[in-house]
């Protein structure tokens, strides 16, 4: 990841306490962080979403959320229309050096 995402989820390099990561295997969609908030939305509900802080990969083919609620998010996952999102609990980040 990089570092402006580190910083606007507020995670240091190494093993995070309160990181999931979403990804779907539809690397080419173009609009990731939308579907991301709905993925999100269908989860935690609505009202909940604020709490959290989505940032897409600059590869599009992931986003990383930072939450109080991990417990509900790890593995599972969420369908929008025919796209399907999963949710993974992340054991370590690195920054991505150009």
């Amino acid at each position: 990841m990089t570092r402006d995402n580190f910083t606007y989820l507020g995670i240091e390099e190494g093993a995070p306490t309160r990181l999931v990561i979403g990804w779907s295997p539809y690397g080419d969609l173009r609009n990731l962080w939308m579907l991301a908030v709905c993925a999100s939305d269908r989860l935690v509900g609505s009202r909940n979403v604020q709490d959290y802080r989505i940032v897409v990969d600059p590869d599009h083919s992931f986003y990383a959320l930072t939450m109080m609620l991990l417990r509900l998010l790890r593995t599972r996952y969420v369908t929008i229309g025919d796209i399907k999102f999963f949710f993974d609990l992340v054991k370590n980040v690195h920054y991505v050096f150009p």
